[in-house]
């Protein structure tokens, strides 16, 4: 899972959004709790203009890792807006 996150962070700084994506979905198929891919993909969806998909993943990020500050501080961020 870990290997998959890495690659979707290389390939969205490479602006290869779609291949981003299916990367990190193909990290949450092998480990449902890799927060770093659910904050990923709620930081991709936020830049997208898709709140509540966003929201959606920072919140999950957030159950499953309370203390990891990106899912809360997304969650809210979205929360305000």
């Amino acid at each position: 899972a870990e290997v998959q996150e890495l690659a979707g962070r290389i390939l969205l700084a490479q602006k290869e959004s779609r291949g981003a994506v299916e990367r990190f979905r193909k990290a949450l198929s092998i480990s449902s709790s890799n927060v770093r891919a659910l904050v990923a993909l709620g930081n991709y969806y936020r830049e997208s203009g898709d709140f509540p998909t966003a929201l959606k993943f920072y919140e999950t990020a957030a159950l499953v890792s309370p203390l990891h500050p990106e899912g809360a501080i997304g969650a809210e961020e979205l929360q305000t807006q």
